[in-house]
Formats: C-alpha cells, structure tokens, sequence
C-alpha cells in the first residue's frame, strides 16, 4: 500500500497524472485486502482525493453530465469514479456503528472529508456521466465506469455520508449535490436500461436506490428550503410527483413477480413514505391528479397482505405510521369517478376507519 501511495504523490495531481487510473484500481484491492489494523486511512483519502479534477470556478457541475466527448472526459470519468470507491471502501472498513443510525469514524477522517468535499462534490457529478453510456458500454456491468457501477457507486456513498452528521449537514448546504440526488431518483425510474443492469448485478435484490436519499436529504431540510429545492429539481411541472408515483408503482410491480421478498417490501415502505412526505408539499394536488390515493391503498394492500413473519420481520410502528397518514393526507373526501364507488374507493374508506396493520378487523 505504502508504494501506491508513493506513487500516487509522487505523480502530477488534480486529474492530469495518466497513470493514475491503474494506481487507484490497485489501491481499492488494496484497501479492500488490508487488514484493519494496518489500513493507513488518513493516507490513503489525502492521496486519492488530490486526484480529482478541479471543478470550474463558477461553474455549474449539472452541465457536465453531458456525454463524453473526449477521451479527456472518459479519463476524468474514471478517475472520479477510482476516488469515489476508495473513499467508501476506506469508511465503510474504519466505521463502527453505533445505537443510533449515526456511523462513528475518528474525527481527522472526517475533518480530511469534510475539507475535500469541493472536490469529491464535483467528482460525483463527473462520475454521473458514466449514466450516458447505458445502450452504449459493453464491458462488464460491474466494471468500473460502467452505468451500473457509476449509480452504485454514488448512491452507496451519498447514503454513508448521510449516517455521518457533519458530512450530512455538507451535503444539504451543497444545492449541487441535492440537485444530483434529484437527478439520480428521477433517472433511475425513468430509464428501464439501468433497472435492468441493476438487478443483473444485485440478483438477490437489495440494489442501492436513490429513492433512499430523499427522505435523508429533502425530508430533513426546512420546509421553505424543500419547497425551493422541488422547484428548483422539476424540469418540467410536477416532475418530481410523476416520479416519485412512479416509483411506487414498480414496487407494486415488484411484489406481484417476486411474492413480496423482503428487499422490494422495504423498498415499497421507503417509496411509500416518499409519497406521503411530498404530500406536504405544493406537490400534492398533482399526486392526486396521478392518482396517488389508489397508488398508495394498492401498495398498503400488498404490504398487508405478505406475511411478515415468513421474513422473520415484526410489524414495525413506521408502517402503523404510513398507515394512520394515509388516510389523513390521501384518502379522506375522494372517491373514484363513476355513479358509484368502486372498490378501491370503499377499500380508501375502510382504511379510514380501520387499522390492519394494528391488529384490528
């Protein structure tokens, strides 16, 4: 490890060294392989992160997820995505976890973190680009700079940050980087190419979604600032509703092929409570345009119609919770067009008077 690391130092800096690549990929097996006790983190982050490329002074990162066009690009791109996984690897090998959701690391980790964020910030975005290449790449899905690998990589990052305080409070101040989060949300429910690659590299389930960032990210900002954030994300009117519905649909999906394994049942209840928190916003006549009541009721029905107990899982007060806001924010007062109600709309309205998922009838 000492040699890489003398190598990476030794090298021109900041993206511009063309030996880097193979170096970083021979210090992620490295890091992966050494023993905790001998894993020289400080070290190892300072050296890795001094090879990402400046970001532009001004500039705006979300205009460089264009497609590759030079081979200086293709570089970048994997450079970034190197850094990137060596710097998951170095924290996900030195974290403890504690009670809480927080993950601990020592504090000049993550003063090292913190003080690189410019250039890690930056790095996510120019890793990003690797999403352009789905229909296009034809190495291994697992392979560093494929699609796949790119989402992966960020979301798994995104997500540790998020168990890290300070590095949490970074990325919510960081409009950037929220607004990468949106971009990855919308994407992964909008291109079928990178669902399909997802669950051919995680075939037991479980594949990292940036559905998990949001509640992490937006649902923990001031309500003023996620209501400007929304704005800011939705390219078109209601973009961020239309996503988040759908979402929840290939959930739905999901269960009715798999017979409610645990992953895509967990999956659900994120992507479920995702509806429901964006229904506090100016998002919720449009949810309900999208017809989110029925959405919602089907999703509950599946959620309460798998036995919990063939996963070894108890009912939880998150799902009580979902439950009792349902029919607050979504059911009451709306009823299926029609001379009468169908049954989903009187399914909307037992859910207002009962509580399966509490015991009741």
């Amino acid at each position: 490890m000492n040699d890489l690391l003398d190598a990476l130092n030794a090298g021109p800096q900041n993206g511009t060294d063309s030996n880097s690549p193979q170096i970083l990929l021979d210090v992620i097996e490295a890091a992966d392989m050494c023993p905790k006790a001998k894993l020289a983190e400080l070290p190892i982050i300072e050296a890795v992160v001094s090879h990402l490329a400046l970001p532009t002074i001004g500039g705006d990162f979300s205009t460089e997820l264009g497609p590759e066009v030079t081979n200086d690009d293709v570089f970048q791109t994997q450079v970034s995505g190197a850094v990137l996984t060596i710097i998951l690897t170095v924290i996900r090998r030195l974290s403890a976890a504690s009670s809480t959701d927080d993950i601990s690391i020592p504090s000049n980790i993550s003063h090292s973190l913190i003080s690189s964020w410019p250039l890690v910030s930056h790095g996510l975005w120019l890793y990003a680009r690797a999403l352009r290449r789905l229909g296009i790449h034809n190495g291994p899905i697992h392979q560093l700079g494929s699609p796949a690998h790119a989402f992966t990589t960020i979301v798994s990052l995104l997500q540790t940050y998020a168990h890290i305080k300070s590095l949490r409070t970074l990325v919510q101040n960081t409009t950037t980087t929220l607004s990468l989060v949106a971009f990855l949300w919308k994407f992964e429910v909008q291109d079928r190419r990178l669902f399909l690659q997802l669950r051919e590299l995680f075939p037991c389930g479980s594949s990292p979604s940036a559905a998990d960032l949001v509640p992490l990210y937006f649902f923990t900002l001031p309500s003023p600032k996620l209501e400007k954030l929304l704005t800011l994300v939705d390219n078109t009117r209601g973009e961020s509703a239309m996503v988040a519905l759908g979402h929840l649909r290939k959930n739905i999906a999901g269960l009715r092929s798999s017979g409610g394994d645990l992953a895509t049942l967990s999956a659900l209840q994120v992507n479920l409570n995702n509806v429901i928190g964006l229904h506090s916003t100016f998002l919720r006549p449009l949810l309900l345009t999208g017809q989110s009541t029925i959405i919602a009721v089907e999703a509950l029905l599946h959620l309460t119609s798998n036995s919990l107990e063939k996963h070894h899982m108890r009912p939880c007060p998150q799902y009580h919770r979902a439950h009792m806001q349902i029919p607050q924010q979504l059911c009451v007062g709306r009823r299926c067009s029609g001379s009468g109600p169908s049954v989903r709309a009187r399914t909307c309205r037992r859910f207002v008077a009962s509580s399966p998922l509490d015991g009741r009838p």
